[in-house]
């Protein structure tokens, strides 16, 4: 029978995957070294992969609005946690959203804490 252990902030400082920081009362703290966001822009596809298990099902989308709000959350995160984010941007298939082009023109202002 094997083992399964928790791994600690020492282990996981170790292997890179948190770094020490400390906020703005001095206070230290861990945080991640980076970030992955997924990000379904839409569930709609015009493709039929046979590896996906997106359905096509219609369903709701945020506004280019909304999107823009949680891209500014997920700057903000990155910005007061001193991280870079990457963002996966999918769904179904992303270019059937008409505002897809500028959610995208919006996430390339933040180029220093965001990559896609």
């Amino acid at each position: 029978m094997s083992h399964i252990g928790f791994e600690t902030e020492k282990d996981l400082i170790k292997r890179g995957v948190l770094k020490k920081d400390k906020t703005s009362c001095g206070r230290e703290r861990f945080v991640p070294k980076g970030l992955l966001v997924q990000c379904h822009v839409t569930e709609r596809c015009n493709l039929r992969c046979r590896h996906c298990y997106q359905t096509d099902e219609p369903g709701a989308e945020l506004s280019l609005r909304e999107e823009k709000n949680v891209l500014g959350q997920i700057v903000k995160l990155a910005a007061g946690w001193n991280v870079r984010v990457h963002i996966n941007f999918t769904g179904g298939e992303p270019f059937l959203k008409k505002s897809f082009p500028s959610l995208l023109k919006e996430a390339s202002r933040y180029r220093g804490l965001l990559s896609f």
